[in-house]
Parts: structure tokens; sequence; C-alpha cells
């Protein structure tokens, strides 16, 4: 049987923290609740950590990348015209506590699985005190909450080069 070095889980985690119809269930348990919900994530993330780490493969978590507005969206857009220049931002306050109750669950997972590593956008997308939609001048948004193509290679090369490798510490 192959074994793997690392197992990244990528997810919009705090979906029913943002949205007021989107919620994780399960077999056990369909209540559509915020309360609900991250119970049934902490739970399933719980178990599949617990899988993952007894095969002896890390686990890597990507957490969420700023959920912006939809007039910062279109702010970044519109910067590609040659009339346009405005500063689109969002006031990192803001995005964390759009992922402050997720943040909560990774913090307890990082307890209970110390090989853990985490990688997180805001690391890069997040200077003096607010989020941008840009990185080098280019728009990284596909719409509110998903990056576009381009926008994820520039997230990553970015990250390497201003973090580095998390996966140096697990080697």
């Amino acid at each position: 049987m192959e074994h793997y070095r690392y197992a990244v889980l990528a997810g919009y985690w705090s979906v029913s923290d943002t949205h007021d119809d989107y919620f994780y269930i399960n077999s056990n348990n369909n209540e559509r609740s915020t309360e609900s919900s991250h119970r049934v994530l902490r739970e399933a993330l719980f178990t599949t950590l617990q899988k993952i780490t007894a095969s002896g493969t890390t686990p890597v978590i990507i957490k969420d990348n700023p959920e912006i507005s939809k007039a910062l969206f279109q702010c970044s857009r519109r910067n590609l015209l040659p009339y346009y220049n405005q500063v689109c931002l969002t006031p990192i306050k803001e995005i964390e506590a759009q992922q402050q109750k997720m943040n909560k669950v990774f913090d307890e997972l990082a307890v209970a699985f110390p090989q853990l590593l985490f990688i997180d956008p805001k690391d890069v997308m997040c200077k003096d005190g607010y989020c941008s939609t840009e990185l080098s001048g280019v728009p990284v948004y596909r719409d509110e909450d998903h990056l576009n193509g381009i926008g994820s290679r520039l997230l990553g090369e970015a990250y390497m080069a201003e973090v580095g490798t998390p996966f140096k510490a697990a080697q």
C-alpha cells in the first residue's frame, strides 16, 4: 500500500457562518443551524485527522481565503480599466470576525493533533490591517469567495516567497 507524506484538506470552512442557507450535516444530524454545523464539521475533521495521522501521514489544512463583498470584487475588476484606480481593501477585523468560530475549531484540532500544519491565505493577502483583492495588481477573485486560476497561482507564489513552504517543518 502506498504511503503519502501529506494529506491536504481545503474547504469553505466558514460557510455556515457567512451564509444563512448553508450548513454541514451528516447522516446522524441533519439539523440546519450554525451551532449544529460547527459540531458536525468539528467531529468530521477530528475523525478524518485521526485516520490521517494513524496512517503516518501529516495533515495540512488550508484555511479560508478572505470572503469579500460583491462591491469589492467588482472594484478589483474595474481597476483593470485605464481610468479606474481604487483601493480595494477589507479591514482584517471583518475577515477575522467571519472566521472566528472556525479558527476556534482549528485551535482545538491543533492541540489534539500537534503534527497538523496550516496554510493561511491571510498571511499573504492581508497586510497592515487590511486584506486585498489583488496581488501584484492582479485581481485574484473569481467571485466573492473563490479565487480565480491566476489568483491561486499568484497566492501560492507569494506564500512561498513570503512565508515559505509549510512542508519543510514536517520532513
